[in-house]
């Protein structure tokens, strides 16, 4: 079993996209799977190289693009238990646990900032990768019908910041948290952090700091 935050793995990227190749950095590329090699139908390497990397490559914090052996092939959820980070003083990716994760149960990273798209958003979006999704979320039209309510808030609470209605907008971001309870949102860590930051820094804007700091407070648990 691992705890929220528990640091499951850690790896160095094999590969950095755009450097050198070798024969053993090839072989280990070739090793990765190609999501649309049906449309390399007449197989090209150097296109079947450009497949695998787009279809493997994980983005690191603004530092380019790694292929890695393990890391490289989990899975995607729109409700993932785990998430990226990498290390731009080791040089490595970390993968932390952001849910309690019981035996056997598998490791999944989301591919993207799906959590607010709708079933359709996302669906478009994860073409990219040639699958349709099939976690919790995306068999569940009622968490569809919450995200929507959700995305509507978060796009209000952008909205009345640039305002300086941040009152209002705290309000936005209570209803957030309050549309979570007892679904499946309301265990995504990642999705929780984001709101708690937005109430954090919408007091900090209201100089309230002591109830800010409850919010930061929940934000860095």
């Amino acid at each position: 079993d691992f705890s929220i935050g528990d640091i499951i793995l850690v790896e160095e990227p094999f590969y950095i996209v755009n450097g050198k190749m070798n024969k053993n950095i090839m072989n280990k590329i070739f090793e990765l799977k190609d999501s649309v090699e049906n449309d390399n139908k007449t197989g090209d390497i150097n296109k079947k190289i450009f497949n695998i990397l787009n279809t493997n490559r994980i983005n690191l914090d603004g530092n380019g693009y790694g292929l890695f052996t393990i890391i490289s092939r989990i899975n995607h959820s729109c409700i993932s238990n785990v998430r990226y980070f990498w290390n731009s003083i080791e040089k490595k990716e970390y993968i932390i646990a952001v849910r309690d994760i019981k035996k056997d149960e598998e490791i999944t990273v989301s591919y993207g900032e799906t959590i607010l798209m709708s079933y359709d958003e996302r669906k478009q979006y994860l073409f990219n990768w040639n699958f349709t999704c099939d976690c919790l979320i995306c068999k569940d039209n009622e968490i569809d019908l919450i995200k929507k309510k959700l995305k509507k808030l978060d796009d209000m609470i952008s909205s009345l910041s640039l305002q300086h209605k941040f009152d209002i907008a705290f309000n936005c971001a209570e209803k957030m948290l309050g549309l979570t309870k007892n679904t499946l949102l309301e265990e995504d860590l990642l999705f929780k952090n984001k709101i708690y930051n937005d109430m954090y820094q919408l007091l900090m804007y209201q100089m309230n700091v002591s109830k800010a700091n409850i919010y930061l407070e929940k934000y860095l648990i």
